[in-house]
């Protein structure tokens, strides 16, 4: 039978991957404990299943709901933004209700991306930042994780000025454990660069490192919206207080403390 040409653009699933591993693992008897999808193994609250429950049983929720979400809802999540990380949003422009972040994530894909136009996805990443634009006709392509002592020496001769990388030993799911699980891109199972740093192996050219400029994660960055994980550092707020700053040559307490890696040797 004949596949759509979409679908076959789609690469491996991870998480049936792994769900298919855990699956043969435990026929063989083996004790598995999963800390692949992020389940959660606590009750839902009291108050919001009684909530579900008395909205359930009201007749005028058989309704259809708005496109975008109720009002009340949206503005409840413009003041939870303003709350949490001083974001000021328009709950009538800015704020969407989606049925989770695949689905947001997918639309989006759709309403943005043209035939052919060239997405720049992290690898590894979270199924969904790939599969989206590739469904909705976009080009992939791939900003690799790779392990902490790849040689970045021919590709730091093509930098003028300096490489800035930002670490997290937060994002334990895609930079520590994905990367253990299947590999960086330079065929390590290891946890990535992204998790640890660059570190300048054997042989490097020591001038070249000198580019490198790297700034692991600061927990004072939750105020910008960076929580650590895979895409904390997108967010606008920590785009405006420490990404740019970066950019335009311009330091703020924000962007302290960087690692300089060793230049000694070549």
């Amino acid at each position: 039978m004949e596949e759509f040409s979409r679908i076959q653009r789609l690469p491996p699933y991870v998480f049936n991957i792994t769900g298919e591993m855990k699956v043969a693992a435990r026929r063989r008897g083996e004790d598995i404990i999963d800390f692949g999808m992020g389940n959660p193994d606590m009750p839902t609250p009291r108050h919001i299943v009684d909530k579900l429950i008395e909205t359930a049983r009201d007749p005028k929720s058989g309704r259809y709901s708005a496109s975008k979400g109720i009002l009340g809802l949206r503005r409840a999540m413009a003041g939870y933004y303003d709350r949490r990380f001083g974001v000021k949003l328009d709950p009538n422009t800015e704020v969407i209700a989606t049925l989770g972040s695949k689905e947001g994530f997918a639309n989006l894909a759709q309403a943005v991306t043209g035939p052919g136009d060239v997405i720049v996805c992290p690898d590894p990443a979270y199924p969904i930042h790939a599969y989206g634009f590739i469904i909705a006709g976009g080009v992939i392509r791939q900003a690799p994780a790779l392990s902490p002592d790849y040689d970045l020496s021919a590709a730091l001769r093509h930098v003028n000025g300096k490489m800035i990388v930002f670490t997290s030993k937060l994002d334990t799911v895609v930079l520590f454990t994905g990367t253990k699980l299947f590999g960086t891109m330079d065929g390590q199972r290891i946890p990535a660069a992204g998790f640890s740093g660059f570190v300048k192996p054997p042989g490097a050219d020591g001038a070249m490192y000198q580019k490198v400029h790297q700034y692991p994660y600061q927990y004072e960055w939750e105020k910008y919206g960076d929580y650590g994980d895979h895409i904390g550092a997108m967010s606008q707020l920590f785009a405006d207080a420490v990404i740019a700053p970066l950019f335009l040559d311009r330091p703020t307490p924000a962007t302290q403390p960087t690692v300089k890696l060793d230049s000694g040797g070549s």
